[in-house]
């Protein structure tokens, strides 16, 4: 996995997780003291934060530093940036969509 992959993994799972939270980017940005423009950056791969900024969404989010850095495990076993991008995206799937999509994969690896 190159570097620019893990800037648009990082910013999915930390867009994904601020979403989870109802915040628009105006509202996180603010909480976490950051420019709407830097953390859209951010989100889309194309930054990434600094360390205060890192801990900052960390402490608004509340959530454990591993969860928006967990892409890296699949990596380790050779799982491609479509992989994780594809779990990330499943995660924001209502449940029962979620059985759907799973029959459907299956019939599909056959």
């Amino acid at each position: 996995m190159d570097k620019q992959d893990r800037k648009k993994l990082f910013g999915l799972i930390l867009k994904n997780s601020r979403e989870k939270l109802g915040f628009t980017q105006d509202k996180f940005s603010s909480l976490i003291e950051l420019d709407t423009t830097n953390l859209s950056r951010i989100e889309n791969g194309k930054s990434s934060p600094s360390f205060d900024t890192l801990c900052n969404m960390i402490e608004v989010l509340n959530i454990d530093p591993n969860y928006l850095l967990y892409f890296l495990k699949f990596a380790e076993k050779r799982h491609s940036y479509e992989d994780i991008e594809t779990f990330e995206n499943l995660e924001r799937i209502k449940t029962d969509v979620k059985k759907g999509i799973t029959d459907l994969i299956k019939l599909l690896a056959k």
